[in-house]
C-alpha cells in the first residue's frame, strides 16, 4: 500500500520513485530488455543506473559510475545465482544504491577523522606567517573531496596511490581533486593578496 501511495504522489507531481522525470520508467523498461547475460544487464542499464545515481549523490558521477561497476563486477561473480532471479536488474539497482551508500559514508567517516586530527592540531604556534592562516581557512573551503586529496597528499605525506586507497577513488581521480584544488587556492590566494 505504501508503493502505490508513493508512486500516485510521484505521478501527480510528474516524478519518479528516483528523483527524476521518466528514469524509473526508463529502468522498468530496461529490465524487460534481454536479461540472458551479465553483459546484456550492462548494456541495459549501466548508464541509466549511473545516471540515476549521480542525481541522487548530488550530482558526483565518479562516485556513482564506482558504485554501479562494483554491482555490475559482483553480478558477474555471482551470476550463476542472480540469473535465476525474478529481476536481475531490480538486484543490480539495490546493490547499486548500497555501494554508493557504503561509498558515501565511508568518505564522509574519513574526512570527519581527518578533521578531528586537524583540530588536535590546531594550536597555532607564533610566528605563523598571515599566509599560512590564509592557505588553512581556503583549504577548508574546498570541496571535501578535494581537500581530503590535499590534506592526505601534502600534509600526511601520503602518494597519489595511497590516497587513491584511503579515498576509494582511481589515481586519476585523486590527480584531478589535486589539481583542481591547486588550481582553486591559487585563485583564491591572489585575490586575498
Amino acid at each position: 500500500m505504501g508503493n502505490e501511495r508513493r508512486d500516485r504522489d510521484m505521478e501527480q507531481l510528474g516524478l519518479d520513485a528516483i528523483g527524476g522525470t521518466g528514469v524509473s520508467r526508463a529502468l522498468a523498461a530496461a529490465s524487460a530488455a534481454d536479461a540472458s547475460s551479465p553483459e546484456s544487464l550492462f548494456r541495459a542499464h549501466y548508464r541509466t543506473l549511473v545516471r540515476s545515481l549521480a542525481l541522487i549523490s548530488g550530482g558526483d558521477s565518479e562516485t556513482a559510475a564506482d558504485a554501479v561497476g562494483d554491482a555490475f563486477l559482483q553480478l558477474e561473480q555471482n551470476w550463476d545465482r542472480i540469473s535465476t532471479y525474478d529481476d536481475p536488474a531490480a538486484w543490480i539497482r539495490r546493490v547499486a544504491l548500497n555501494r554508493l551508500s557504503n561509498r558515501r559514508r565511508s568518505l564522509a567517516r574519513r574526512a570527519g577523522a581527518l578533521l578531528r586530527l586537524q583540530s588536535q592540531r590546531d594550536e597555532t604556534p607564533q610566528g605563523i606567517r598571515a599566509t599560512d592562516l590564509a592557505l588553512k581557512d581556503e583549504l577548508g573551503r574546498l570541496p571535501l573531496k578535494q581537500r581530503t586529496a590535499v590534506v592526505l597528499f601534502y600534509f600526511a605525506d601520503l602518494s597519489v596511490a595511497e590516497v587513491a586507497e584511503a579515498m576509494s577513488i582511481t589515481e586519476g581521480a585523486v590527480n584531478q581533486h589535486l589539481h583542481r584544488a591547486r588550481e582553486t587556492l591559487r585563485k583564491r590566494l591572489e585575490v586575498d593578496q
